[in-house]
């Protein structure tokens, strides 16, 4: 666990939730930054992202809060494949 302290109060739109990945979930396609999103029926969509500002250890991206994503897919993975997720 990571615990860490703000040195000055969040201003209103900096208290907004946003989406936030390792940077190792993110790969490149085409030129591309992609991610491979985990649908319900734990098929993988190759998804395209804009990478933002970096969140700590994290990068910020343009997917709703709480999308499941493939964190480091291996670089046979394809748009598609239906995968088993780790357990917690």
């Amino acid at each position: 666990s990571k615990i860490a302290f703000l040195s000055r109060a969040l201003k209103p739109d900096e208290r907004t939730p946003v989406a936030a990945l390792r940077p190792d979930a993110i790969v490149k396609r085409d030129s591309r930054d992609m991610v491979f999103v985990v649908g319900k029926d734990d098929q993988v969509k190759l998804t395209p992202v804009a990478a933002g500002a970096k969140v700590g250890d994290l990068v910020r991206v343009d997917l709703a809060p709480g999308t499941r994503v493939v964190i480091a897919p291996p670089e046979r993975l394809v748009d598609g494949a239906t995968i088993a997720a780790a357990k917690k």
